[in-house]
């Protein structure tokens, strides 16, 4: 199931079409898809970028997608210990420079790089700069030579890229062999939903959060002269410190204003 058929099964359960996502999941992956219902669509650009996985690898093997979807290739008999990963681990910490893989939906000259791969031509991958904040080894079977790796990275982070790096840089070769993502867009595993249940609950609704739960943006309750200003997209004099907030009236909140030197200046409106 790709992020789009998800997105369309939403569409049917919650009645509303206009419904986006913050962020493909890799085919191979699974874990937390922000989904952004109605107005609130237009507020994925401002969710918080960094993201968080949940990693498995094989070491002694290769593949051209980085991972097991494609053909596993024998790279190296080179046995590791817990301990040689775990030095290796720490010159991926901070700013890296990464290429994504060849099978992956990143554009080279208008066309998909795996477009590209699977009609059996080739292309020159432009390297990234990507951000690692955290990365760690939480499991490791020194026997069969698989393991887990908690990742906190940037938005445009492969971890499969990363994954078939250290192998390199190990000697054995690596591939993915699975992927949870455990936390996007300012949510997590632990706040999530499964889409089944999701689907067949009575009330889907209830699992909806208010834009205001996520991003934390101030709020200011507007008056209603200004009300009338702000649905029609006009800004108005008020002193509040500068950055995005929440304008509320009533109870509800309407749009996302920007405060910009006593002036609030209206960048959504959600009415």
């Amino acid at each position: 199931m790709t992020s789009h058929d998800v997105i369309n099964k939403l569409r049917r359960c919650l009645k509303i079409k206009k419904i986006g996502h913050g962020g493909t999941l890799d085919p191979l992956a699974e874990g937390v898809l922000p989904v952004a219902v109605g107005g609130a669509a237009r507020l994925i650009d401002f969710l918080p970028e960094d993201k968080e996985y949940l990693a498995d690898f094989k070491l002694g093997v290769v593949s051209e997608s980085f991972d097991t979807e494609t053909e596993l290739k024998k790279y190296s008999d080179k046995r590791v210990s817990k301990d040689e990963i775990e030095k290796e681990l720490l010159n991926f910490k901070g700013e890296i420079r990464q290429k994504p893989p060849i099978y992956s939906a990143v554009k080279v000259g208008g066309q998909k790089l795996y477009q590209i791969a699977r009609n059996g031509e080739t292309a020159e991958i432009p390297e990234r700069t990507v951000f690692i904040n955290s990365i760690s080894l939480t499991e490791f079977d020194e026997q069969n030579q698989t393991g887990k790796l908690l990742i906190g990275c940037s938005k445009g982070t492969y971890i499969r890229s990363l994954l078939n790096d250290l192998g390199q840089n190990l000697g054995t070769g690596a591939v993915m062999s699975g992927l949870i993502r455990t936390k996007s867009g300012g949510m997590s595993v632990s706040n999530a939903v499964k889409l089944d249940e999701l689907l067949n609950a009575d009330s889907p609704e209830r699992y909806i959060f208010s834009v205001s739960e996520i991003l934390n943006f101030p709020e200011f309750q507007i008056t209603e002269k200004q009300y009338e200003r702000v649905k029609n997209g006009n800004e108005f004099s008020q002193a509040f410190q500068n950055g995005h907030l929440f304008l509320k009236y009533k109870s509800d909140v309407i749009a996302l204003g920007e405060a910009v030197n006593n002036t609030i200046k209206i960048r959504k409106v959600f009415i």
